[in-house]
């Protein structure tokens, strides 16, 4: 397995310490995590673009529906039904 060299701003590296926690797991996990975030971020671009050329660009109005849609599923979510 590659060895690599990391830096850890004090504070961050300090928690680590408390916890005692398996510093090499943790890195393994955070960068595969990241990585796997980075990857669908690139495909909802790519969803977004296709969709756009497909439909357009929604219109204020749209626009403004769907915030109220996402907000009010929030609160859902969230319990405030």
């Amino acid at each position: 397995m590659p060895y690599l060299e990391v830096e850890l701003p004090d504070d961050l590296y300090r928690e680590v310490e408390t916890r005692n926690s398996p510093v090499s797991e943790l890195l393994q996990d955070a960068v595969q995590s990241e990585l796997h975030r980075r990857t669908r971020a690139a495909e909802l671009d790519v969803y977004i673009a296709e969709l756009i050329a497909e439909v357009g660009m929604p219109n204020d109005a749209k626009m403004a529906r769907a915030e109220d849609l996402a907000e009010r599923i929030a609160a859902y979510r969230a319990g405030e039904r």
